[in-house]
């Protein structure tokens, strides 16, 4: 491994139980560290490992800590100094490219997924060292070390010699390894934020402002919390399970240390001001040393207002009403001005999290936390840009099949890349929340303004919107902000008669209210809407001067204006076309040639970084790619466009399709794209009358399968193809370019 790799390995692994292990690579001063290891291991533990019982001296044990990290390989799981774990290979005198491998963890840290971490960061190192397949012996008794390997994703074949079992696996990242990984994150990002948000112990610790703390610690007293609440972590009856720490930036570190030595398992730190990276950093870096998970800094606080928890412990004395919205917020002001205005509208509250600085927890963990969480109806997000985007586009995927989730991104870096944003990074958010299902706002009350209509009421079946009103002016102006947020209105007036004749168009139903009571409406609106099937969902516009404020908390929502009911509306209608599509499989590495693919790329392009490849050359990489062209330059009256790949740094790899020498009017999508999502892509360009008789389908085809090139040959940085000639009869490419970097 080259310095670099060496300084990339370490890293942090999440367990089971939500802490946390140090994976590093063995170091030549680790011996006294082993042999205090050795001196741990159980003799049942040694038996499995070694076969026998066997006794271990300093210079045998020299052996196994002097490694030279490419022919031996060893790395070691680390908590509080200690070593915990070890794994290694070795390869292989007759064939280099396999190596056999063996891995130990002491007796009173098995079970929590040590050995499954060491073997995926082995996996890992193997495979950036150029051994393709690891082997090993395995007791047959030995069944917690073979289901380790199962729970890896490793997909191990076995080969029986009696009392041993010989196993083999690829040092290669599989699918099922990756699903694997999910998994085992999923599973410890709820257990490290079940620490934080259901402890059953709390400890306030303040480092130099009382009374803040003090005014904290009697709301968290007073929200009725059934556990232990503790002043201090002085006379504790016990480790307390969650530490609540007040304290000026520079105390992080030594607040993060205090709670990991009275052994908590979770700390939020409530910091003030503006938290120096530096001071981020030494506050994660002794939460490691103990297995902390830390919340923060600069969280503006967590509340829980689940019936059996009631924990508020935030920054701000408002108390919502309990109901099913989680919010997540990462600025500490804007998440305490969003919980606020969410206890004024009278939104019930299921819980709020400010990430803060997100050193450690942070909003993916939140989001898969409340995943699994029934009582939680719909999620807001409050952020100042999306971190890890290509996980968050994941996971977000697959939970608002089932939970709606409403984001408002603001600030000057919305793929939050720490530089000057590039132009196109808001086109890049706007395809990511697009294709996950994240409902997408501008502004934190248009995020509880949705979150209310999905709180209270169906998804709407359409487009197709009544319009209930007397005043003709007020008709006039909802139905124009209706049409213009892309929706269908039907104006009618508040009767049951007259909206049974529209039923067949209507998809929701929009009810102005000028002066009069709000009772009588809300009655008539119940008995219009009564007869439809299946229900659709009603909402209120207040347009008198004296609008009732008693509909605030009414099950049918009420809107300040027409242009608000109607934005809100379209927002909630583009989510449920998104849940409405079944899901589609998006082509990947499987669907194409990755032997053909590889040698096309060698051959035309070799050593070089950049390579331009002609018609013939890139026929034959698109045939790898499982896309057939037509050959030639088409003819001469079809349309040229450009398709573009790209892989980008965060969010993976992106495909861009518009007119050729157009590129402010190419449309974008992120890999992997699904059928619906090349259908979103193509929208535009179908109204193009360039395109006139063009066979977008195959377009569609090939921007299905361009994404996934990269995960052929991962480093494919871009690959334009441009002219893209399309005619009546399929597509023709009369040259590309493509550049290659180093492997990621």
């Amino acid at each position: 491994m080259t310095r670099e790799d060496l300084e990339a390995f370490d890293h942090d692994a999440v367990l089971r139980d939500g802490r946390t292990v140090r994976i590093r690579l063995m170091r030549d001063d680790d011996l006294d560290r082993m042999m205090a290891l050795w001196s741990r291991l159980s003799e049942e533990t040694i038996r499995m490992r070694f076969f026998a019982p066997r006794t271990m001296s300093r210079e045998e044990m020299r052996y196994f800590v002097e490694v030279d990290q490419d022919r031996r390989f060893a790395a070691v799981a680390e908590s509080a100094g200690r070593i915990v774990g070890v794994v290694r290979f070795d390869r292989l005198p007759e064939d280099p490219s396999t190596a056999e491998f063996a891995v130990a963890v002491e007796d009173a840290e098995q079970g929590r997924g040590i050995g499954t971490a060491l073997l995926r960061a082995l996996v890992r190192a193997a495979e950036r060292l150029g051994v393709r397949g690891l082997t090993g012996d395995v007791l047959r008794e030995n069944e917690a070390m073979l289901r380790v390997m199962r729970d890896a994703g490793l997909e191990p074949s076995y080969r029986d010699t009696g009392d041993v079992v010989a196993t083999s696996f690829r040092a290669a990242p599989s699918a099922s390894y990756l699903l694997s990984l999910d998994e085992q994150q999923r599973i410890s990002a709820v257990a490290a934020v079940t620490s934080a948000l259901r402890p059953g112990s709390i400890a306030v610790v303040d480092a130099d402002e009382r009374t803040r703390c003090d005014l904290l610690l009697a709301r968290l007293r007073a929200s009725g919390f059934p556990g232990r609440v503790s002043w201090g972590l002085d006379d504790l009856r016990g480790p307390p399970e969650l530490v609540v720490a007040c304290g000026l930036p520079s105390a992080s570190a030594d607040l993060a240390e205090r709670a990991g030595q009275a052994g908590a398992s979770a700390l939020v730190l409530l910091a003030p001001g503006q938290q120096p990276r530096d001071a981020s950093e030494d506050a994660l870096e002794v939460a490691r040393r103990y297995g902390l998970r830390l919340l923060g800094p600069h969280s503006a606080g967590i509340l829980h207002n689940a019936e059996d928890v009631r924990l508020h412990a935030t920054a701000s004395p408002a108390l919502p009403l309990p109901g099913g919205l989680a919010l997540v917020s990462r600025a500490g002001t804007a998440g305490l001005t969003l919980l606020e205005a969410a206890a004024r509208r009278g939104l019930g509250v299921r819980a709020f999290t400010c990430v803060g600085d997100e050193a450690d927890l942070g909003v993916i963990d939140l989001l898969q936390y409340w995943e699994a969480d029934e009582a939680v109806d719909v999620v807001g997000l409050s952020l100042d840009g999306l971190r890890d985007p290509r996980r968050l586009g994941r996971i977000a995927r697959r939970m608002a099949r089932a939970t709606p989730i409403v984001a408002v991104v603001e600030g000057p870096d919305p793929l939050d890349r720490g530089d000057a944003p590039e132009p196109g990074d808001g086109a890049l958010v706007d395809a990511l929340l697009r294709q996950s299902g994240i409902i997408g706002v501008d502004s934190a009350a248009t995020l509880l303004d949705v979150a209310r209509l999905l709180s209270a009421q169906p998804l709407p079946r359409g487009k197709g919107v009544a319009v209930l009103a007397d005043d003709d002016d007020a008709a006039t102006e909802a139905a124009a902000a209706l049409r213009d947020e892309g929706l269908q209105p039907h104006v009618a007036h508040p009767e049951p008669a007259a909206l049974r004749a529209l039923a067949e168009d209507v998809d929701a139903v929009v009810a102005l209210l000028g002066d009069a009571p709000p009772e009588g409406l809300l009655a008539a609106l119940t008995e219009a809407t009564a007869g439809l099937e299946p229900a659709v969902p009603a909402l209120v516009v207040r347009t008198g001067a004296g609008a009732a404020s008693r509909l605030e908390t009414a099950a049918v929502p009420a809107f300040a204006s027409a242009r608000e009911a109607a934005r809100a509306l379209a927002a909630v209608a583009r989510y449920a076309r998104w849940r409405d599509r079944a899901p589609a499989r998006a082509a990947t590495a499987a669907d194409l040639d990755a032997e053909a693919l590889r040698a096309v790329l060698d051959d035309a392009v070799g050593d070089r970084t950049r390579a331009s490849l002609d018609a013939h050359a890139t026929g034959a990489l698109l045939e790898a790619a499982g896309v057939a062209t037509t050959g030639g330059e088409g003819p001469a009256d079809a349309t040229a466009l450009r398709v573009r790949l790209h892989h980008d740094r965060d969010v993976g790899p992106i495909l861009a399709v518009g007119p050729s020498g157009e590129e402010e009017a190419s449309r974008v999508g992120l890999h992997p794209l699904a059928g619906h999502d090349v259908e979103d892509l193509l929208a535009g360009l179908r109204h193009d009358p360039r395109l006139n008789g063009a066979d977008l389908e195959e377009v569609g085809y090939l921007l299905l399968h361009l994404g996934a090139i990269v995960e052929v040959v991962p480093d494919v940085e871009t690959l334009d193809l441009d002219p893209v000639v399309v005619g009546p009869r399929g597509l023709a490419v009369a040259a590309s370019t493509i550049t290659r970097a180093g492997p990621r």
